[in-house]
Parts: structure tokens; sequence; C-alpha cells
């Protein structure tokens, strides 16, 4: 079984900050769970041979969230692709922000696909060349138009992830993140730590006490049915890659004014001072 295929993402790419935009809601007023609610379906990167594309099969997971449609992962396979300009990418994984440029062009719903990753394979789906055109217009109508990071000016990453769930509770924004996975993370409860084996992404689906809930790509064979629950000191140490959240932009701000805040609410002190002088010489 492999559970890897998350490499870091840069930090150039992190432009929208979560934080800073939005505010997340404070510990002190979160519930003791939450929860968006079931998934369609538990995705699979192992079938029919293990593989490196966990960014796209936990990215559609979190897209399914809100589109209430089971996607087919082959599509956002082949859209990665096309934003690499090679498929050298299904055998060694890629960053979040790479998957989430993916899911603006849009995702194909299952029943609409003409190819799938458990029939045709990880290689077929990730060459473009297989795909004819007319799918790029179907899959529209389930594209993302721009996605926010949760958790990248420090602080407890638990609780940014349950304040900015809980700030869109009401439209259920689950959180694509990802993590150092250790050789020991096949449990249903994970509070320990073991051996590391690499980066691994997966979709956040809400919380139980000191646990986030936490649904896996690699089929029902591992926790719960492939829902697992990671201890608030796992989150905390392991999961570096950063999480975002698919999210409209706020009609108020724009782009650039975006992602100004965001490298003032990220930098410390004399880094904000400096941000704060160039963008007054700029704007003079």
């Amino acid at each position: 079984m492999n559970l890897k295929g998350l490499n870091p993402t840069p930090l150039e790419k992190q432009k929208f900050s979560f934080g800073a935009t939005f505010g997340y809601i404070p510990p002190e007023q979160l519930p003791s769970e939450y929860d968006v609610g079931e998934p369609l379906e538990i995705k699979n990167q192992n079938i029919p041979v293990n593989s490196f594309v966990c960014v796209a099969e936990a990215g559609v997971s979190v897209s399914e969230d809100q589109e209430g449609v089971a996607l087919e992962p082959a599509y956002r396979i082949k859209n990665i692709t096309e934003i690499l300009g090679s498929s050298d990418w299904i055998n060694g994984g890629t960053d979040l922000a790479t998957g989430a440029e993916a899911a603006l062009e849009g995702d194909l719903e299952r029943t609409e696909s003409p190819f799938s990753v458990e029939k045709n394979g990880v290689e077929f789906c990730a060459d473009p060349a297989n795909w004819a055109k007319t799918y790029d217009e179907l899959a529209l109508k389930h594209a993302k138009k721009n996605w926010f990071w949760v958790g990248t000016s420090g602080g407890s990453m638990f609780d940014r992830i349950r304040g900015a769930m809980y700030r869109f509770k009401d439209e259920k924004r689950s959180i694509q993140t990802g993590l150092m996975w250790h050789d020991n993370f096949l449990t249903t409860y994970i509070d320990a730590i073991g051996n590391p084996t690499g980066g691994h992404s997966i979709k956040i689906k809400g919380w139980k006490g000191d646990y986030l809930t936490i649904q896996n790509s690699v089929g029902e064979g591992v926790g719960e049915k492939g829902i697992q629950y990671f201890h608030k000191d796992i989150v905390n140490k392991l999961f570096t890659y950063g999480a975002i959240m698919f999210l409209d932009m706020p009609p108020y701000q724009t782009k650039e004014t975006i992602i100004l805040k965001s490298r003032i609410y990220r930098a410390g002190f004399w880094g904000k001072f400096w941000i704060i002088l160039e963008a007054f010489v700029f704007w003079r």
C-alpha cells in the first residue's frame, strides 16, 4: 500500500491567506464535535496499482462536499499533467497548489467520465491525448474559483483548521491538507508517531474532541472504513504541508489587496514594517 505522493508547496505559491481574509473562529467558540457529513465515496489511489496521486484523490473528495455528486479523480489527474507539462509526477507526486490549480479547470462526474483510474490505470488517465476536448467544457460546471491557505501564519494547526471549517460551517467546506505519513498510521485513532514514509495528502471532514476527522484515499481497509482520527499533538507536529479551502474571492477585495494582507499577516514585526513601507512607496 502506497501512502505517498505529496510534495511541499513553494512559499511563492501560497498567496491567499485564509486568516488575513476571513479570520478564524476562536477555539473557545468552537463546539466539541463537528462534521461536514458522510462522504459520497472513499477513494483508493492504489487501484489497480500503487500510485502517487493522493493530491488528486483527496482534492476530488474535498470538492464532492460542495458539488454533492461523486467526481472522477482521473480527470483531475489529467489536469495536473497539463499544468506540469509532463506525466512524470504520477511517479513522484506533486504539491497542494498544483492540485488546487487543477480544480479551477473543473471536474467530471463519475457517470460522465469515459475513463476511471480503476479501469484504465493512472498512466492512461494522466495522458491528455486520451481525453476529447469536449470533456473540458462539461467539467466547467464543477470548477472551483479560488482557494485560500489555512494555518500558514503559525500557531496551532489544529485550531486553525477547526476555526476555518466552522467559519463556513453552513457551506460544508472541508479542507485538503497533508502530512508526513508514518508507517503506523493505519489504525482508526492516531496518537503516536512511528517511522516516516513520505508526504501524503488527505481530506479533513471535521473533528471529535481532541482529534481531527480525516478521510483517506487508500480504500476502506484503513481506519474505520477509510475514516481516521488524528490527535491534535500529531496534527500540530506533522501537518506541515499547509492546508487549503476552496472559497470564492470576497467581492469587496481585489486579489492584489488580499496578497498584500496575506504577506503582512504572515510576517514578523520587521517584515510587516518593510512590506507596509514597500506598499506605501509603490502606491504614492
